[in-house]
């Protein structure tokens, strides 16, 4: 018989489990999401718009990783002009079945940031700015943004502010860079009179 395994031991394998079953959820819950994202009709033009850089949650670069081998690097460490490791030499994604969210909601929107330039749209038609900032949020909320979480129900309130509208557009196109500004934002708001709000476009 072998020996039992340690008090130490057992805690570390309950730990292990319990990240594992969070992982397994924060996956369903993604696959969820997308499900309600519109159905864009790509024809498949659209390799240009793969060349500036994107944010996602760790969760969804990480599903990139495990999925096609490709390591998609933060924003900020992101070369000046380079195409998304994910774009073969044919301009098609060997991301595609685990795109993240950012990717998925390319030409859904009505806002000109997401409009696809070849005129792709969704059948049912296209998502308004609110919309949109509900699906990126839930998106970062899934894959545990933690420094998003605490103001994200505020940062949704923001979304009909025309004076946030500068940082709600950079963060629609997938600039988590914004995060920190949308932050002291929802603070500011706690604070200042209505209509006192301005956000730096950056």
């Amino acid at each position: 018989m072998g020996s039992r395994p340690s008090p130490a031991a057992r805690r570390a394998q309950l730990a292990v489990r319990a990240q594992t079953a969070a992982r397994l959820r924060a996956v369903q819950a993604l696959e969820e999401l997308y499900a309600r994202l519109p159905d864009v009709a790509c024809q498949g033009l659209c390799a240009d718009s793969c060349r500036s850089p994107i944010d996602m949650s760790d969760l969804e670069r990480e599903r990139v990783r495990i999925a096609c081998g490709v390591r998609i690097p933060p924003r900020d460490s992101w070369p000046a002009g380079a195409a998304c490791p994910a774009l073969t030499a044919e301009g098609r994604c060997a991301a595609h079945a685990v795109r993240p969210t950012i990717c998925r909601l390319w030409g859904a929107g009505t806002n000109p940031a997401m409009a696809c330039p070849h005129g792709c749209a969704p059948d049912g038609g296209s998502l308004s700015d609110e919309q949109l900032i509900d699906l990126v949020l839930t998106s970062m909320e899934i894959g545990d943004h933690r420094s998003l979480a605490p103001v994200s129900a505020q940062v949704r309130h923001l979304a009909a502010d025309p004076n946030i509208q500068p940082l709600l557009t950079r963060l629609i196109r997938g600039d988590a860079s914004v995060i920190p500004a949308l932050v002291a934002a929802v603070h500011h708001r706690g604070t200042a009179p209505a209509g006192e709000l301005r956000a730096d476009p950056g």
